[in-house]
């Protein structure tokens, strides 16, 4: 979206549904990811296990975005 120029409307629309897309979806993985490992490891869901979960995914999201900020890497290998 860098190659569009700023000033255009779709590209600030589309900027704002990206936006959008990305805070709907990112709490849905976090919540089949913690109920996975939750489940893997026979824990039961109490606020404090959900918090530690949702930690550990934000921290691991938060180290690839700072170490491996090219994104075609990581799709490479999905």
């Amino acid at each position: 979206m860098d190659n569009f120029p700023v000033d255009q409307v779709e590209v600030i629309v589309a900027r704002i549904l990206l936006l959008v897309q990305l805070v709907a979806i990112f709490p849905l993985i976090c919540y089949i990811f913690r109920t996975q490992i939750l489940t893997l490891f026979g824990v039961d869901e109490t606020m404090c296990a959900i918090v530690v979960v949702n930690a550990l995914v934000v921290t691991i999201c938060i180290f690839f975005a700072v170490f491996m900020p090219n994104i075609g890497i990581i799709i490479r290998f999905t």
